[in-house]
């Protein structure tokens, strides 16, 4: 019995690290298109932070001078907890299927851009 007790934490690490590791591959390639995004809509260049911050879901956060714009790929199962402090930013994801599991889990009518 250890031996499978042992095999199963061993697989949930790894999930869990390519689960990061994929959620960092997409936060990395979105920088640019948010960067441009936010130009085209506000006129300026924002600030885009180089990882995730655990107050911005662990997504990247986008600053446009000192204040808050937008997050980058927020994880989902930490949206919760900070729903109506991220209700005002622009959420951007990198496909559909990600849109749809954080559309559920913010506040209604809150801005998610697809930036595939």
């Amino acid at each position: 019995m250890p031996d499978r007790a042992a095999a199963g934490a061993v697989r949930a690490a790894h999930h869990h690290k390519a689960a990061v590791q994929a959620l960092l591959a997409r936060q990395a390639a979105l920088e640019i298109p948010v960067a441009q995004f936010v130009h085209r809509e506000t006129g300026s260049y924002p600030f885009v932070s180089d990882k995730g911050e655990p107050e911005f879901a662990m997504g990247v956060p986008v600053y446009l001078g000192l204040t808050p714009y937008g997050v980058v790929c927020p994880v989902a199962g930490r949206l919760s907890a900070l729903k109506s402090r991220l209700a005002s930013l622009v959420i951007f994801v990198a496909s559909e299927g990600e849109r749809r599991r954080i559309a559920g889990l913010t506040v209604p009518g809150q801005r998610i851009e697809v930036l595939a």
